[in-house]
């Protein structure tokens, strides 16, 4: 059954590469700009600006928590999931070094704190939240669309907030999923 596992995931490497090289080439800016200025086109109310802009800012903190609570239960595989989902993005946002969203052309200006220290490609608040969400799906069932509504949120406010073009978010679920599959595969292995 392990080895069945381990031929399951043999491509994940594979399309890990794939991003890397199609990433900066092959998205299309034209249409990622035009859907981050159409979702930044719905902001301005106040009570929705800080709703979202708390959940960019919170998630790290909700997800991070959570994994150190498993943690004590000796329980580590969240915090699998969510190493996983970083050492995957850090170093693709580097490799491609996409810069994020031009805040002159943003109509959205940040209320709380906006950091942008890192390029944008993929973004990791969304891979984390997706990892978060993907492998607390496989425990509990039942609570899978709200894991997904969560982490979808997530992305959706950092493009709301202008941290990231929707194809960063769209990549980072793609890294969370997988990270998330990585760290269920690694729990079943040992």
């Amino acid at each position: 059954m392990i080895i069945d596992l381990k031929h399951r995931y043999h491509s994940i490497p594979a399309i890990i590469v794939v991003l890397i090289i199609l990433a900066p080439c092959c998205y299309p800016i034209d249409l990622d700009r035009s859907l981050l200025l159409a979702i930044q086109s719905k902001t301005g109310f106040a009570p929705a600006d800080y709703l979202m802009e708390t959940l960019s800012l919170s998630t790290p903190f909700l997800e991070g928590g959570y994994a150190a609570l498993r943690l004590s239960d000796r329980d580590e595989g969240v915090a699998s999931a969510l190493i996983i989902s970083q050492a995957i993005c850090l170093p693709l946002k580097y490799a491609i070094g996409r810069p994020r969203p031009d805040p002159e052309l943003l109509s959205y200006k940040p209320r709380l704190i906006n950091t942008r220290i890192t390029p944008s490609f993929p973004s990791g608040h969304t891979a984390s939240s997706f990892a978060f969400a993907a492998f607390l799906s496989h425990r509990f069932p039942k609570y899978k669309p709200y894991l997904f509504a969560y982490a979808l949120l997530s992305g959706i406010s950092q493009v709301y907030v202008g941290n990231h073009f929707p194809s960063d978010v769209l990549a980072g679920a793609v890294v969370g999923v997988i990270s998330a599959e990585v760290a269920l595969l690694l729990e079943r292995i040992r």
